[in-house]
C-alpha cells in the first residue's frame, strides 16, 4: 500500500517565516516497515523528507505537530505530500491527518473582521 495527500502548489514568495501545523494519528503495524512521512518539494527540488514517522503516535485524539518552513520562504512553489506506505496484509493499521495550517510572516492575509472592519468584505446575492 502507497497512499498520499497531496497539497496544491502554494507561493511563499514575500515570507520571512513560515510553520506548518497539523494533527495526527499514526498506527504502526508490529514487526512491519510501515511508516508516515511528511516531505516538501519546490519546481526546483524533488521530495524532500521533513518528518518520518515508524512507531504508533497520537492514538488518543491526534499529535500535535508543528513543522518549521522557513527554509521554503521566498519560494515561489512549494507543495507538501504526508506519504503512508505499508506492507500487504496490515490491516487495521493507517493514518490520519487533520487540522492542516499554514502559517506565516509577514501574514500571507488579513481580513480585519474580527475588529469590525466590515469595509474589506463584499457580498452579492445570486
Amino acid at each position: 500500500l502507497d497512499a498520499s495527500l497531496v497539497s496544491p502548489w502554494f507561493s511563499l514568495q514575500g515570507q520571512t517565516a513560515a510553520a506548518l501545523t497539523y494533527r495526527a494519528v499514526y498506527v504502526d503495524a508490529p514487526a512491519s516497515s510501515n511508516r508516515l512521512d511528511l516531505e516538501a518539494r519546490t519546481e526546483s527540488s524533488g521530495w524532500t523528507p521533513l518528518l518520518s514517522w515508524t512507531s504508533t503516535h497520537g492514538q488518543s485524539g491526534g499529535e500535535a505537530v508543528t513543522i518549521d518552513l522557513s527554509s521554503y520562504a521566498a519560494e515561489p512553489r512549494v507543495q507538501l505530500r504526508w506519504r503512508y506506505s505499508a506492507a500487504q496484509g496490515d490491516a487495521g493499521f493507517g493514518a490520519q491527518v487533520d487540522q492542516i495550517r499554514l502559517t506565516c510572516s509577514p501574514y500571507l492575509f488579513s481580513d480585519h473582521f474580527e475588529s469590525r472592519l466590515t469595509t474589506h468584505w463584499s457580498a452579492t446575492a445570486p
